[in-house]
């Protein structure tokens, strides 16, 4: 496995820091295809259970990506209402 084939927490952080919001509905859209846990039909495989695991993470780090996204978004809107005095 390469590292560019996993999505990690540091991937996460970079793509928030870019446009968080693009980020946000980006993962957003992405987390609703995300159905319960992968390969549990297969979980009498060890090469699947491995897998499992590792996709779990994936989605975990996603699920974490967005949140910060999300809360980059609250501050961002905090400080243009403090600026605009609203």
């Amino acid at each position: 496995m390469s590292a560019s084939s996993t999505w990690s927490r540091r991937d996460g952080r970079r793509w928030t820091r870019g446009d968080p919001l693009a980020a946000r509905d980006r993962l957003t859209r992405a987390l609703r295809l995300w159905r319960g846990s992968p390969y549990t039909e297969f979980s009498a495989l060890p090469p699947l259970v491995d897998e499992a695991a590792r996709l779990e993470q994936v989605g975990l780090n996603a699920v974490e990506s967005c949140a910060l996204a999300l809360g980059t978004e609250v501050r961002l809107t905090r400080s243009a209402n403090v600026s605009s005095g609203t």
